[in-house]
């Protein structure tokens, strides 16, 4: 089962509990995010890290040595108890304030830790590395070094710092910008004094309003994650800005807090300029998609259906109908892609390990002659890793599902049709 942002969030949230060691398993997350980890590596000094493989039960069952996940908490404040030595905890504050000049010197624990998880077992492979504040940068430094295939920081702590300082290569940032996620307090009431002012130069970067106080706003917790993104229905719900919201989201935001404002007597006054805000903190709206809109006509029509009679309720039907079958349509369009998108984006990947490796053994082998090393090599290869036949198969399968949504969609507009030729007919005997 794929891991998303949402249970990277929830192996983050546990890293922290007393008693855990190597070889436990671990259950993590809530309802339907319930998933399980076996720990295969665990340190609890001046830096506190937790590398975890997926496993199907309780039990342990198919361990996952090549999914393997590492996680790094942030910094231990002196009044923090979850780890038992206090000098560590001065440690980690006294480091936290040094990365304001760059990286912050817990980079090479992260490191060494990453090495240590290799060394478990013979088939770990880390497919992903997680940093929270300081260890933000620090675990953006190594999974870029290491070319681990997605990234995450939360809050990260002096990041901007770190680019400033020469920190990272201008591969490492390219490589970031293509596999880093970053998830952001839009308030920085804690980064703000980082050196920065809390500002993220790389990654894709989500913001989310802060509104719990400075510590709970750095807190992992402050993220509300459904999948792979912000839950952007929960915060709308709730009248809290994030980014990725569309412009009628945003709006509708906007107006709520405008409505909540006791002191403030110009509502539209207000909601434009938490509107142009917005631009500011969260970045640019996100584009309506087209099966978003035929979406919100399908909700308006069944509400209004409820209340109509005659004519009118016959073209509601009818445009309920049609818009479920646009709506299985632009479906199919989407899905289609996002498979598309998505081999497309796993083979950039396997293309990168393979020539990052290639690069890698020549620069390391002195002892071989240069042709004996190409001949090593020569099994690692897109043509021998990559299977070409499977990608086709998957393509295929994508586009049948298309074909097949096509023609339920088809269908839904006939029936349509019959609809209106039915109502119609009916409409006639009474007149």
């Amino acid at each position: 089962m794929a891991v998303t942002d949402k249970n990277i969030q929830d192996i983050v949230k546990s890293q922290l509990k007393d008693g855990i060691s190597d070889n436990q398993v671990i259950r993590v997350g809530q309802n339907s995010n319930i998933r399980y980890y076996k720990v295969i590596n665990h340190i609890n000094d001046v830096t506190q890290g937790l590398a975890v493989v997926p496993v199907d039960d309780s039990k342990g069952t198919n361990p996952q040595y090549n999914q393997a996940i590492i996680t790094i908490a942030g910094t231990q404040m002196p009044w923090d108890d979850s780890n038992p030595n206090v000098s560590d905890r001065w440690t980690s504050t006294s480091n936290a304030f040094g990365a304001q000049k760059g990286l912050t010197a817990q980079t090479k624990d992260i490191d060494d830790f990453y090495q240590q998880t290799l060394s478990k077992n013979p088939n770990v492979t880390v497919q992903i590395i997680s940093g929270h504040s300081q260890a933000g940068p620090g675990t953006a430094k190594i999974g870029a070094n290491h070319q681990v295939p997605r990234i995450y920081n939360f809050q990260p702590w002096a990041s901007v710092r770190a680019v400033q300082n020469g920190d990272f290569t201008k591969e490492e940032l390219g490589y970031l910008n293509k596999h880093a996620i970053v998830y952001s307090d839009a308030g920085k009431d804690v980064t703000y004094m980082d050196g920065g002012k809390g500002r993220v130069t790389y990654g894709q970067v989500y913001t989310v309003e802060g509104t719990l106080g400075p510590l709970a706003d750095h807190d992992v917790n402050l993220f509300k994650i459904k999948g792979n993104a912000l839950d952007i229905d929960y915060y709308v719900k709730n009248g809290v800005f994030c980014s990725g919201m569309t412009e009628d989201q945003v709006r509708q935001v906007a107006k709520k807090k405008a409505k909540d404002t006791w002191w403030d007597w110009d509502d539209d006054a207000e909601v434009k300029r938490l509107m142009a805000e917005y631009k500011d903190k969260y970045g640019s709206f996100a584009s309506k998609s087209a099966i978003d809109d035929v979406r919100s006509k399908n909700k308006k029509a069944r509400k209004d259906l409820k209340t109509a009679s005659g004519a009118k309720a016959i073209s509601l039907r009818e445009e309920i109908v049609r818009s479920t079958a646009q709506i299985a349509h632009l479906q199919s369009e989407e899905y289609e892609k996002e498979v598309q998108r998505q081999l497309l984006a796993t083979k950039e990947r396997v293309q990168d390990h393979v020539t990052t490796f290639t690069n890698q053994v020549y620069a390391q082998v002195s002892v071989l002659p240069s042709y004996e090393v190409a001949g090593f090599l020569a099994e690692l290869t897109m043509e021998t890793v990559w299977d070409e036949g499977i990608e086709s198969q998957t393509l295929a399968a994508a586009k049948t599902y298309r074909e097949a949504l096509h023609r339920f969609s088809a269908s839904l507009d006939e029936v349509a049709d019959h609809i209106i030729e039915t109502d119609q007919s009916g409409v006639l005997l009474f007149e």
